[in-house]
């Protein structure tokens, strides 16, 4: 079948939209930003759009300045980083769905590259060597996965979810260890360089000089790991000269450069790249000579791996003299997040019609972009008929990387709260809605951002309000990096920060409602109550009581606006749950009265929840800690005092 040409799409909405994304990659590698432009036969005006919009949805600058050229900032070096398998799964995947019928069952390849990340030799090696591969084996997926030297293999950073389960396999690129020499077992090791070490500095004077003396008497080397780290201990003893060892990544070298113009930075060849030689930046081999041994290992007999292992060997191999072309890696991404999402929706709810209702569209544009998805890609995803829609085969497909894309673009979103933050950028949160701004729930959290700013005050700090089950979707797809409500929320990471605040029933006392005292629970079922909608955390708390208590109760009214609900209470005969807490000023005004419900004493508990796939960072820990330690202060005006009550 003819392949179809795939029309590029615009840039829209949506975490991490890839075409942005595709256009940050390849500035990382590029010596310009007019070079990227041209490259995508864009303006540069078009350019400094989308990396304008990429870094408004990171919170934190992408790129920066160093040596009259642009590099990526640590941040922009972990999105360089995030980014790369993304881009991957979409080309793979894009390829895969237009392929038609094939006897070739779908497999997965994982690679495993453990070393000092940069945007290097090596990264653009693998990335290329994937794009190559994936032209003769367009039924393996080649997934990076480019983690710290000492890390663990394991499947966590993958986002192939179940795809090529029944036919998955590993390779792992690493430094040799420091005593391996030969190689332990040829049939599963691969030789894939062998690369003198380098001496990296600030040019003199702004011209390089790349004669192979000494080059200072301050060495400094990146992370590592132990047996490169063994390696150039061993040869710096024999050299007899000192050498410091800092846990910054190989590809922050450029900013530290320009920070330390005085010291000489050490690592392995293959992690650097010629960008670097084409700045104001001497690069010359280490003296006494020393080489360091790059491998690919694999499972015996397993051919695929082998394969992809010589490519990258390949494109290895012309590192020959200091200053040699290599290519860089460029995406050009047809798939975007949005037809992704609106195709799952069209596979979870089985009709046109429920998924436009799904996704708050109408239904022709819904149909539309199905259509224009269908006529790109040459294929037809659905069968209509009277009981829904039938996929089919090239619909199975897209339906397989609806889920592998859609993962990859929601991991970004997660992780970016904790990158960001931790870099100097911004800690987003949540909180359900305070009846006032004089309860105890937002003068804890006021309390707690106040002595926060002060430990950190480069962080920007953003607040958004929502409804339990609303902060956990903003958790869930990285809107939010944590969450503070009056429900624990499974699947989520939590964290108790009080303890059980009673809840009371709240009246004005004009109506004469009730008489004063505590309230039964059984009595508010034949009350007039106006309360909070469902998916609010004090309505669950409500229904679960009742429902524990085998009652029932229709509410008069359901408003999810604390502040008109008590409108309401004072100006007619209606009455509503709160903490006492929530409107202490009007009852000790008089204008409430508020009524403890007891037998059984319903209570409310405060949580904080962040997503259980990243751990936190610093900033994040802290901010926690000065939150819990805020509603420890508070907990003295919780105590729940046990009082007799009289049925109405």
């Amino acid at each position: 079948m003819k392949r179809p040409t795939l029309e590029p799409h615009r840039s829209e909405g949506g975490p991490m939209d890839l075409r942005r994304l595709s256009y940050f990659v390849l500035a990382c590698q590029e010596q310009s930003c007019a070079a990227t432009a041209a490259k995508f036969r864009i303006t540069q005006s078009t350019f400094s759009e989308a990396l304008k919009l990429l870094t408004e949805e990171t919170g934190a600058p992408l790129l920066e300045q160093v040596q009259r050229r642009m590099h990526p900032t640590p941040t922009g070096l972990w999105l360089f980083r995030s980014a790369l398998p993304l881009l991957h799964a979409e080309e793979f995947f894009r390829n895969w769905v237009a392929q038609g019928p094939s006897e070739q069952k779908p497999a997965h390849l994982a690679v495993h590259v453990k070393a000092s990340f940069g945007i290097s030799r090596l990264t653009k090696a693998v990335s290329r060597a994937i794009q190559i591969f994936g032209q003769a084996h367009p039924h393996i997926f080649l997934e990076p996965c480019f983690v710290d030297p000492e890390s663990t293999v394991d499947d966590a950073h993958s986002i192939a979810g179940a795809f090529g389960q029944d036919d998955r396999s590993l390779l792992i690129i690493e430094a040799a260890p420091y005593s391996e020499r030969p190689l332990n077992n040829p049939a599963t090791t691969l030789a894939l360089a062998q690369d003198a070490w380098i001496v990296m500095r600030a040019a003199r004077g702004g011209q390089p000089d790349r004669s192979p003396s000494s080059m200072g008497a301050r060495y400094i080397a990146p992370a590592l790991g132990r047996s490169l780290v063994q390696q150039l201990r061993d040869a710096a003893g024999r050299a007899k000269i000192d050498v410091e060892f800092c846990e910054e990544a190989a590809g922050n070298l450029p900013r530290l450069i320009l920070q330390q113009p005085d010291a000489a930075y050490l690592l392995p060849g293959y992690l650097v790249a010629d960008r670097h030689r084409l700045a104001n930046i001497d690069v010359r081999p280490f003296w006494p000579p020393l080489t360091a041994k790059l491998v690919a290992r694999h499972h015996e007999g397993d051919a695929a791996a082998r394969e992809f292992a010589e490519i990258v060997r390949n494109l290895l191999e012309p590192a020959g003299e200091l200053g040699s072309p290599e290519e860089n890696v460029c995406f050009r991404p047809v798939l975007s997040y949005r037809q992704m999402r609106y195709s799952r929706a069209l596979f979870e709810s089985g009709t046109i019609t429920a998924a436009a209702r799904s996704l708050s569209m109408a239904q022709p544009a819904l149909t539309d972009v199905l259509q224009k998805l269908e006529q790109a890609l040459d294929s037809r995803f659905f069968h209509r008929s009277r009981e829904g829609l039938i996929p089919t085969e090239a619909g199975q497909r897209l339906d397989a990387a609806a889920k592998v894309i859609l993962e990859g673009a929601r991991r970004i979103a997660v992780e970016s709260a904790s990158v960001v933050c931790a870099e100097g950028g911004r800690l987003k949160i949540g909180v359900v809605p305070a009846a006032a701004h004089t309860s105890a729930m937002p003068q804890c959290i006021a309390r707690a951002i106040w002595l926060w700013r002060k430990r950190f005050p480069s962080i920007r700090i953003q607040v958004l309000q929502g409804s339990t089950g609303a902060l956990q979707t903003m958790v869930s797809n990285g809107t939010i990096a944590l969450a503070i409500t009056e429900r624990t929320v499974p699947g989520m990471a939590r964290f108790k920060l009080a303890d059980a605040e009673p809840l009371s029933l709240i009246a004005n006392p004009r109506f004469n409602l009730l008489p004063p005292g505590p309230v039964l629970l059984a009595d508010l079922m034949n009350l007039p109550l106006a309360v909070p909608t469902q998916e609010v955390g004090l309505r669950q708390i409500l229904d679960a009581a009742v429902l524990d208590a085998h009652l029932k109760f229709t509410p008069v009214m359901e408003v999810n606006s604390i502040p008109l609900t008590l409108a309401m209470v004072r100006e007619q005969p209606l009455c509503t749950v709160l903490p006492a807490s929530a409107v202490q000023n009007q009852i000790n005004s008089g204008a409430l009265r508020s009524h403890m419900i007891i037998e059984p004493t319903l209570t409310r508990q405060f949580y904080a929840f962040h997503s259980g796939q990243r751990d936190l960072n610093k900033s994040e820990r802290e901010f926690l800690e000065l939150l819990r330690l805020e509603f420890m202060r508070a907990d003295n005006n919780f105590d729940v005092v046990p009082v007799a009550a009289k049925r109405l």
